[in-house]
């Protein structure tokens, strides 16, 4: 399947599945729909450059197990939710995409899966910048601001922090990584 139509406004989900998906996307917007930007209640294989989820009133991104997503130059911004939020065993990719202001974390990952950030930035989230049960690489990303910690790690993976900045995440008590349980 092909997404390339701008949807904005809905009152509902800016694209809803109930049940698996395969979508390729370039140059695409979903903004200022009422619940999610993207909502699959199954897998959802996703390859997407220039993608926009701006502004809804949910989750930016919300996904279900098994899932594969591949971003490349992305925006995730201003959704009152998480930025992306995935079930166990999905595998997420995002080079050069900006997720910044959501209400929420900036991605959430379940168990038994993977997620590998490059050349993105992660500001002013509203809870932690990545919450992971899964094996997390962050290459080059600055993740800065959030109201929780940058980095969540849970589970006993191993993870990969290369050149990155985590700066003024956790007002409270300034932790930038918390591992919990790996």
């Amino acid at each position: 399947d092909l997404l390339s139509q701008w949807s904005t406004g809905n009152s509902n989900n800016g694209i809803a599945v109930f049940g698996n998906c395969h979508l390729i996307s370039s140059n695409s917007s979903i903004s200022n729909c009422e619940v999610d930007g993207i909502y699959v209640t199954k897998s959802l294989t996703l390859s997407a450059s220039e993608l926009d989820v701006i502004g809804n009133g949910e989750d930016g991104l919300d996904v279900g197990e098994n899932s594969n997503l591949i971003l490349t130059g992305a925006r995730v911004q201003n959704n009152v939710g998480r930025a992306l939020v995935a079930l166990a065993n999905t595998f997420i990719d995002v080079d050069y995409a900006l997720m910044d202001d959501n209400g929420g974390n900036g991605i959430e990952l379940a168990a038994s899966g993977a997620l590998s950030l490059s050349n993105c930035r992660l500001h002013g989230n509203g809870v932690d910048g990545i919450h992971s049960g899964s094996p997390v690489s962050v290459n080059h990303c600055d993740i800065a601001f959030s109201g929780g910690s940058a980095l969540v790690l849970t589970g006993n993976n191993f993870h990969t922090l290369n050149n990155s900045i985590l700066w003024g995440n956790n007002e409270t008590n300034y932790t930038q990584i918390d591992i919990g349980g790996g």
